[in-house]
């Protein structure tokens, strides 16, 4: 076993669920962190959602070619990518609850080794904020799963089509219009000038779908860039586009003419037309900002919020792709000061709905000084686990500068951590893996570091020897 730090968090996901419950409520809460996908299944007992549509960067890249995730290795790394990273991340930010992973392998000594991988992660952590890991070897055992493990209520990272079966903490009709931008533009809440198109009413017939295509490539015509279309359910950059002249107003055009919008009109159905998968959102484009922010809180049963970060997030150069986040711990008060009253705001509008728990929002300051919300999600955030760190990088250690990056490594994991140039790094805290999976067949490893330094500069060189190691990882 590994001889690195012991990490004992600020607060866990449970510790929160605990104090923000109402009074003489207990009930066992499992959250289920893995990512998905509406655009291909993830494996044969892993199908996509096709209720619950939503476009991430994978459902996108499917509506132009589904081919290109049809061979062995494309599958296999999104099956690492969604249900191993991500889980291992959130994982280790739940405490002392129930966390489901779904073993998407189906060979035993595959399924050992990421056994393994959970474990080593989870190790890490303080014996008290270590969490139960449910193993689950696809959706159909999952009710079997929670009943062996005394669950509940169940918090997932995002409303999947199987959780009809389950009892949640939120409603998952509830939890779709939360994290749509449908629902946003109907908030009430500060975010920029938006409106939504809408097909005509449904109808289950091929002529449906052809005027629904016309009404709304018209709409995105009539618009004069610069603006920016988002689709109803876009996430980790995936149904975002940025039109911000005439050359990519007629690029954008054509993509949603060719493929975009007959995908999604094809998935409207009889059982999810109410929802409105298909809708657009027309958002005011925003030259410059002077602050972008993940705002990172938790959303107590009776309402209250508590802050607990707010990093600047890391994007792809096209902004198609999540990178990670960048946390100042000492600039977390004026931070808190700042954001407080906004993040009241939509929390009060998640409440309204339901939902109570770990929660997000991507929140900008415009020049005039306006906050905005462009973005909110009602599930655990990619910075929950790192905005629960400040201890243990800052008060332990003296590092004020932390972020974090998901990479590819051509190495299992005992063998980078143990690297010469890297291992004081671990040895001191500087550096952590957050989760790591080593692909025995691809001979790759897919995982999360957060790094940290005593100010920039020294992060940065971490991050810089590691990186000699390792490539920067889309997630």
């Amino acid at each position: 076993m590994d001889r690195f730090p012991t990490i004992t968090l600020d607060t866990t996901l449970a510790e929160l669920y605990q104090k923000n419950l109402p009074n003489g409520q207990r009930p066992r809460i499992a959250i289920i962190p893995c990512g998905w996908t509406s655009g291909v299944d993830l494996g044969p007992d892993m199908p996509r959602n096709k209720k619950l549509i939503f476009q991430d960067p994978v459902t996108m890249a499917a509506y132009r070619d589904a081919s290109q995730f049809q061979t062995e290795d494309a599958s296999r790394e999104m099956q690492l990518k969604f249900l191993a990273m991500v889980s291992q991340r959130d994982a280790l930010g739940a405490g002392d609850m129930g966390v489901v992973i779904f073993e998407f392998d189906s060979k035993e000594q595959n399924r050992s080794a990421s056994r393994e991988e959970v474990g080593r992660t989870i190790a890490q952590l303080a014996p008290h904020q270590q969490p139960q890991l449910l193993l689950c070897k696809n959706p159909d055992g999952l009710k079997e799963c929670l009943r062996k493990g005394n669950i509940d209520l169940v918090l997932p990272k995002l409303p999947l089509d199987c959780l009809e079966q389950v009892s949640l903490t939120c409603s998952v009709d509830a939890s779709y219009y939360l994290h749509s931008k449908t629902g946003l533009t109907e908030s009430g809440l500060p975010i920029p000038k938006s409106t939504i198109i809408a097909p005509p009413a449904f109808s289950d017939t091929p002529e449906w779908r052809e005027k629904a295509k016309s009404h709304v490539i018209s709409q995105i015509a009539a618009q004069t860039p610069p603006f920016v279309l988002k689709t109803n359910q876009s996430g980790g950059g995936g149904g975002v586009f940025i039109v911000r002249d005439q050359s990519a107003k007629d690029s954008t055009l054509e993509d949603f003419s060719s493929h975009i919008i007959p995908n999604l009109l094809a998935s409207v159905t009889t059982s999810n037309a109410y929802l409105a998968p298909a809708n657009l959102v027309i958002q005011e484009f925003i030259p410059t900002t002077t602050g972008n922010w993940g705002l990172t809180f938790f959303l107590g049963a009776s309402g209250t919020c508590t802050f607990l970060q707010a990093p600047t997030q890391q994007l792809s150069s096209d902004g198609s792709s999540w990178l990670g986040n960048r946390l100042s711990f000492p600039d977390r008060d004026r931070l808190e000061r700042k954001l407080s009253p906004i993040m009241h705001e939509i929390g009060a509008w998640l409440h309204k709905h339901g939902y109570y728990g770990p929660a997000g929002a991507d929140v900008v300051e415009t020049e005039s000084g306006e906050l905005l919300v462009v973005d909110v999600n009602s599930r655990i955030p990619g910075a929950w686990t790192i905005s629960l760190m400040q201890g243990f990088f800052e008060r332990e250690r003296g590092f004020h500068e932390a972020c974090s990056q998901n990479v590819t490594v051509k190495m299992p994991r005992e063998e980078f951590v143990g690297m010469e140039k890297l291992k004081r790094f671990f040895e001191e805290g500087r550096a952590v893996i957050v989760s790591w999976y080593w692909d025995e067949v691809r001979k790759v490893s897919y995982g999360t570091l957060f790094v940290a330094g005593e100010g920039e500069k020294e992060m940065e060189e971490v991050l810089e020897e590691c990186m000699k190691f390792a490539e920067v990882e889309e997630l």
